[in-house]
């Protein structure tokens, strides 16, 4: 039989230096007998030592293709993030030049480091995409959108795995416009956000089993999720994760870095095949980290969680309290850009207001809500029992619908 050659690139600092091994162990071990990869490992910065592990990775049918990465290509655009705090490497933004990297190659798979393959993938490379710029599959949330790019609507895909037309991109210059969307456009992410807008309208979309978000179970209720963007064919966790061909280890909370329902296991098992397998594994318990960090009151009080189970993303609220409970929500929402605060009211607006001289955080009367008519729902914020109660009498009082009123 045949032997087919595919090409597949990853790209890595330091830091992600094993995990992007025990990546390549996972796609490795899961390949057809027929099939031939070409692994190019793009490093930034990445020790002798690291480098040597690559070099052990060795399977039949596989050549490991080492290239040194050129750090300069993104020094001029690396700052044009705005999301505060991210993980991602400015390294990633070597994506950006895949297809002048490889001149000689039409298509291209590139993965992300945190990618576990669990089943052989090859039928991605038997996928026209001749019309496309790349295949990829759709960052998927309970909203099925980004807000923060709202002219790609819920177009929005994950650039931590996609098939790549290099050909398309040398022929529409699409080097240029991810660079100059970058140095020009709005980016919560790295590299997302410009691979999202340049390829808007030229993209395949991929089933999410090709690039399945596992960190989506540690913010979505799992039987809604499974209903509205599974069909409802799983019945828990497990059975969604064994399921899936590639998954995307995504979020801070790394499975070799925390034991991760679902996720750890399976990434202990290919370490095991890995280069690093002689070094252990470091695990800590992630809700020993919550419950250590700065905000181990508001953690422990589940009260003081933004009620995002009862108000649904993008809606219009008035939120009702400016004590800590409600800076609390007033700071998520603000963050995070979940929904829209039209109104925050407090019976001590004007002590509130007179501590908070920058103007930035001001807050109304109570009595404003009467005038305040196109919202979706009134949040309460507040744990105290007794003070609820006695708030929702007065807003009922005034004529506030009580399937609008939310409680924490």
């Amino acid at each position: 039989m045949k032997t087919e050659n595919f090409h597949v690139a990853y790209i890595t600092d330091n830091n992600y230096a094993m995990p992007t091994a025990v990546s390549i162990i996972s796609l490795l071990e899961n390949k057809a007998d027929n099939v031939s990869y070409v692994v190019h490992l793009i490093l930034d910065n990445v020790s002798d030592q690291n480098r040597e592990c690559f070099k052990e990775i060795s399977y039949p049918n596989c050549e490991i293709d080492i290239i040194d990465a050129d750090s300069s290509f993104y020094e001029d655009i690396k700052d044009g993030s705005l999301r505060v705090g991210t993980h991602v490497s400015p390294a990633a933004l070597i994506k950006f030049n895949l297809p002048n990297i490889f001149p000689n190659l039409n298509t291209l798979l590139y993965l992300d480091g945190d990618i576990i393959i669990t089943q052989d993938i090859s039928e991605l490379f038997t996928m026209d995409i001749s019309n496309y710029g790349l295949a990829a599959s759709l960052a998927f949330n309970m909203s099925n959108g980004a807000s923060h790019l709202p002219q790609i609507g819920s177009e929005y895909f994950s650039s931590g795995v996609m098939l790549l037309n290099l050909k398309k991109m040398r022929e529409e210059n699409m080097t240029d416009q991810l660079i100059d969307y970058k140095k020009n456009g709005i980016n919560f992410f790295m590299d997302n956000d410009a691979f999202c807008v340049v390829f808007y309208k030229k993209t395949l979309f991929l089933p999410l089993i090709y690039n399945f978000n596992t960190a989506t179970f540690n913010v979505n209720d799992f039987d809604e999720f499974n209903q509205k963007a599974l069909e409802g064919k799983y019945l828990d966790e497990s059975e969604c994760i064994e399921d899936q061909k590639i998954l995307h280890l995504q979020g801070k909370w790394k499975p070799w870095k925390y034991w991760m329902p679902w996720t750890t296991d399976i990434f202990i098992h290919y370490h095991k095949l890995s280069p690093y397998k002689n070094e252990p594994l470091k695990l800590k318990s992630p809700l020993q980290v919550i419950l250590s960090n700065k905000n181990k009151e508001i953690y422990q009080k589940k009260e003081w969680r933004f009620p995002r189970e009862k108000i649904a993303k993008g809606s219009k609220i008035i939120l009702y309290g400016a004590g800590e409970v409600g800076q609390t929500f007033y700071d998520f929402i603000n963050d995070t850009g979940y929904c829209e605060i039209l109104l925050w009211v407090d019976g001590n607006f004007d002590k509130i207001n007179a501590k908070n001289t920058d103007g930035k955080k001001f807050v109304h009367s109570p009595d404003e809500i009467k005038n305040c008519l196109q919202y979706d729902y009134l949040l309460i914020a507040s744990i105290r029992y007794v003070l609820v109660v006695s708030i929702k009498k007065y807003l009922k009082n005034m004529g506030v619908s009580e399937e609008k009123i939310i409680t924490t």
